[in-house]
């Protein structure tokens, strides 16, 4: 009974502190990740630490959209230590993220290649799914916590 409160507290708490840029769906951080806008690793690391507060504090909220928005600024967050353009490494993201998550590669590599609307990434998007999934082998992020 107490969680949701503490919870709500938490939010509160952090939105004072951070701002409300992290609460609801923070679409507006997808859209400038693909835009090519070079974003801080703060974005996706705050954006975790909503969404799991969240979460776990019991209150209904989405994962897909958090999951996009985490992959998508950790993709533009990546690409100036790695020289590498942010547009292409927010989709990449955007993506690969999603697929560890959900544990579908190949679903995840055709969902990019069609919200991108080009194959030319095509290698890099399965590579980074790929890679994912390698690491959330037997898990993802819509296992139930407890059997029925």
């Amino acid at each position: 009974p107490l969680r949701p409160v503490i919870g709500g507290a938490g939010i509160v708490g952090l939105a004072v502190i951070f701002g409300r840029d992290y609460l609801g769906l923070s679409l507006p951080w997808v859209e400038r990740a693909l835009d090519g806008d070079q974003l801080s690793f703060a974005v996706f690391a705050l954006k975790i630490l909503f969404t799991a507060v969240t979460l776990g504090c019991a209150f209904p909220g989405g994962e897909v959209t958090p999951l996009f928005v985490i992959g998508a600024s950790l993709g533009a967050a990546l690409a100036a230590p790695l020289g590498l353009p942010a547009a292409a490494l927010a989709s990449v993201g955007f993506v690969a993220v999603f697929a560890g998550a959900a544990n579908t590669p190949l679903a995840c590599t055709i969902m990019g290649v069609e919200l991108f609307g080009s194959a030319r990434r095509l290698n890099e998007t399965w590579r980074s799914v790929c890679s994912t999934r390698l690491r959330s082998i037997g898990s993802t992020a819509f296992s139930p916590t407890a059997s029925p």
